[in-house]
């Protein structure tokens, strides 16, 4: 609704293009109030960082995720399909799709993270100052930073010992599931860095 209401404020004759548009009292009430609208094309205010999901290694892991999902969906849609349709399950299905939602999950965590949607208790930090919250932000990545160096290290040492090993239906490595675990472990490490060089920025100007 948001994204109609700025497309038809451009599209009125004779109404300039402003830098903020004000939208209608019922849109900006209740869970609306704290947030800013911007018109499409319009500069930001300075100090305001907007995150933006366009950038390539953000597409590229977004697109990695829609196919994962895309081929565990159609992998159970096969499994239903042979089952009750043809009457002949197949033996793999289950444990592909099972491999696949894990790849997923594990890549949209980090992914959901890069855009700080995390669920979170952020009624006391939203409150507090710009600088300290900035800082109680890099003190948090930084201790996510150290989890997540013992969940690399962890997670490689758990694949490579199940390398050898065979999975069940599909007879590939074992390791191969497991490896999602340094895989999206070192992705969480960058988006974290990345954060923390943001909050730096804000806690600095502040």
């Amino acid at each position: 609704m948001i994204g109609i209401y700025l497309q038809m404020e451009k599209m009125v004759p004779g109404t300039p293009l402003q830098q903020k548009s004000t939208p209608p009292t019922w849109l900006i009430e209740g869970p609306f109030s704290d947030l800013t609208f911007t018109s499409a094309g319009a500069e930001a205010d300075p100090g305001t960082e907007t995150v933006t999901q366009n950038s390539e290694h953000s597409r590229f892991i977004r697109w990695v995720i829609i196919m994962a999902t895309a081929g565990m969906m159609s992998i159970i849609c096969l499994q239903i399909f042979c089952r009750f349709i043809l009457n002949n399950a197949l033996s793999w299905p289950e444990e592909a799709a099972r491999f696949l939602m894990v790849w997923s999950l594990f890549l949209a965590a980090g992914y959901a993270l890069r855009y700080r949607e995390h669920v979170g208790l952020n009624f006391f930090v939203d409150r507090l100052p710009a600088g300290l919250a900035a800082g109680l932000s890099i003190l948090l990545h930084l201790f996510i930073i150290g989890f997540l160096g013992v969940m690399i290290v962890g997670g490689w040492q758990e694949a490579m010992s199940l390398m050898p090993l065979k999975t069940g239906a599909l007879r590939i490595s074992r390791a191969i599931p497991y490896f999602i675990i340094p895989t999206s472990g070192v992705l969480f490490v960058l988006v974290s860095i990345r954060i923390i060089i943001e909050d730096f920025e804000k806690w600095r100007s502040k």
